[in-house]
């Protein structure tokens, strides 16, 4: 669904009317306005992280002497889902190096295995890599998720995972202050939670919590 099919169905649904308002209008402004931040608002839904926005992306630059790297513009956040490992390739284009997430405040509890923590946006390890290391020159690669944001241009899709709860909701908001229309507003509203509902099972309602990694404390076999 590009940006003139959801003003056409949005204003659809609001208003019982087929045929969309003209592009600059008023009312095809508010439409796009509606979807600009409800996009923004499934991205960031609560509890949820959108399968289709993962990737691995690759971190700009090399690996130098530093011990943190910011993180890239198409990462809004890496995933800290067990068996997700940040990875280092070497600068030989063949070998790697796995590295697992554990919070921040106990990177330093992990110094000598194969740690890092998000820090803010950036990716620290519990040291500076140094050129007699093998990462060093290497490029990180981290499971993660990127942006959505509303299309800009007629002719791109929209990625929210289902396009209609989209229109449906922009046609809640067209309608919640139109005096001659806001009775429709609760059953709108209903139809979208269903929509975002059926939206969550086909994700798998993903939680993405950071889990407790298999570190050795030493050569013992205590887990942390």
């Amino acid at each position: 669904m590009n940006r003139p099919e959801f003003v056409q169905r949005a204003y659809l649904r609001a208003t019982n009317k087929p045929t969309a308002p003209s592009s600059g209008t008023k009312k095809y402004n508010q439409l796009i306005g509606y979807g600009e931040y409800l996009v923004e608002n499934w991205l960031t839904e609560r509890g949820t992280e959108w399968e289709s926005t993962f990737d691995y992306r690759s971190f700009s630059g090399t690996v130098g002497a530093s011990d943190t790297f910011a993180f890239p513009t198409a990462i809004r956040k890496i995933s800290t889902q067990e068996g997700n490992y940040v990875r280092i390739l070497h600068s030989d284009g063949e070998t790697e190096t796995e590295y697992e997430l554990v919070p921040a405040s106990r990177l330093y509890e992990y110094r000598y295995a194969n740690v890092c923590a998000v820090v803010g946006r950036s990716l620290m390890f519990p040291q500076a890599f140094t050129a007699t290391d093998a990462q060093f020159g290497g490029t990180i690669v981290a499971p993660s998720y990127g942006f959505v944001t509303f299309p800009d241009n007629d002719d791109d899709d929209i990625a929210v995972d289902d396009p209609n709860w989209l229109v449906v909701m922009a046609a809640a908001e067209f309608v919640r202050n139109d005096i001659t229309r806001q009775q429709q507003y609760p059953n709108l509203i209903a139809e979208a939670n269903t929509l975002m509902a059926k939206m969550k099972e086909n994700n798998g309602d993903f939680d993405d919590d950071i889990y407790r990694p298999n570190i050795f404390l030493d050569t013992d076999t205590e887990w942390l």
